[in-house]
Order: structure tokens, then C-alpha cells, then sequence
């Protein structure tokens, strides 16, 4: 079966996901667990849109976050997939099983999807880490405006990244991230503030 092929019947999602939750368990040095009725019941109740992807997806979280520790080094390499589905699920694996993630923001800024960059950035910008703020800084640059506009946001929010903002003002030709700028630092410039 191709992995962007339909899945249409219930005996088809159950024999796939039972391969895929194996293949899954191997990669990650696991005992493969069995999927229960009520799993099942819910994997068809999911919105999957009939993609085998996204059925993948989710295993790899389900697994995750059933509390076997030893599939977080599996999950840090998956955060390294081009594939966005995958670094994304395997973020949210972590998020819910407590992760210190600070170490993987450097790499997930510089995934080649933009929504993978923008949840490493929401989650620098509820961090006061010097990571968080390296990243943040490092978003500065990135080729999209948005995720320039969005890091200017998070920065906004942190006094001693002022002069960061400041410098970016001088150089960005973007008008979207100058006005974002422009209101960062007025943020910054208000008594109380920063």
C-alpha cells in the first residue's frame, strides 16, 4: 500500500495500524504493544481524511505517550524529518511527556517548514531561557517575514532584547516585520514594560 493510498475500511485501519504501530515499536526498541478496541474505536472516529501519514502520526504520539521513556531518542531524531507531520507529532510527543525542550529549539528553528518553526518559536517564547532568546534572535533572520514578525513578537516581550530589535529595525525591508518592530519597541520604550 502506498503511504499516501486511502484507508477506507475498519479491517484495513486495523491490520495497518497493527503494521505500523510494530514497525513503529522496532524503530524505537519498544515491545509492540496491541491496540485495543477502544484505540481502534477512536482511530476511526479520527479525521485521518483516509491518509496513511497522518494514521502514522499518531501512532508514533500514541506510543510516546504511553509512558515509555526509552521512545524519547526516537523522538529527537524524528524532530529532524523534513517531514513536518512527523517533527510535529513527535514535538507534541515530548510536550506531553514533560520533555526539557530548550535543547532541540535550536534545531527546530531551522526546519525547512515554517510551521515547525513557528511551534519551536511559541514555545521559545514562553521560555526566559538564554536558548529561547538565542532562538528567538535567530529567527530574526529567517527568509519569511511572518516568522520574522512572529520571533519580533516573542522578543517584545524581554527587555534585554532591545538592542537586537533595534538593529534588526535598521536592516529589515519587510513593511510587515518594520511595523511589527516599530511596535516592539514602542512596547519596550513604555514605563513598566520589557
Amino acid at each position: 500500500m502506498c503511504a499516501a493510498q486511502a484507508v477506507t475500511r475498519p479491517e484495513q485501519l486495523q491490520s495497518l495500524a497493527q503494521w505500523l504501530l510494530a514497525r513503529i515499536a522496532q524503530e524505537s526498541g519498544v515491545p509492540t504493544p496491541t491496540l485495543s478496541a477502544s484505540l481502534l474505536g477512536q482511530l476511526a472516529r479520527h479525521p485521518l481524511r483516509g491518509n496513511v501519514r497522518e494514521l502514522e502520526n499518531l501512532l508514533h504520539r500514541a506510543l510516546a505517550l504511553a509512558g515509555d521513556r526509552s521512545a524519547i531518542p526516537t523522538l529527537h531524531e524524528k524532530l529532524t524529518s523534513e517531514r513536518a507531520g512527523v517533527a510535529l507529532a513527535a514535538l507534541e510527543a515530548l510536550r506531553q511527556l514533560k520533555e526539557p525542550l530548550d535543547g532541540v529549539l535550536p534545531t527546530l528553528v531551522r526546519h525547512p517548514d515554517e510551521e515547525v518553526v513557528k511551534q519551536a518559536l511559541g514555545l521559545a517564547i514562553g521560555s526566559d531561557s538564554a536558548v529561547a532568546l538565542g532562538v528567538l534572535r535567530e529567527a530574526l533572520g529567517h527568509p519569511t517575514w511572518h516568522v520574522r514578525a512572529f520571533a519580533v513578537t516573542g522578543l517584545a516581550r524581554v527587555a534585554s532584547a532591545r538592542s537586537w530589535l533595534s538593529e534588526r529595525a535598521r536592516v529589515e525591508t519587510d513593511p510587515n516585520v518594520q511595523r511589527s518592530l516599530e511596535q516592539a519597541l514602542e512596547t519596550l520604550d513604555q514605563p513598566g514594560e520589557g
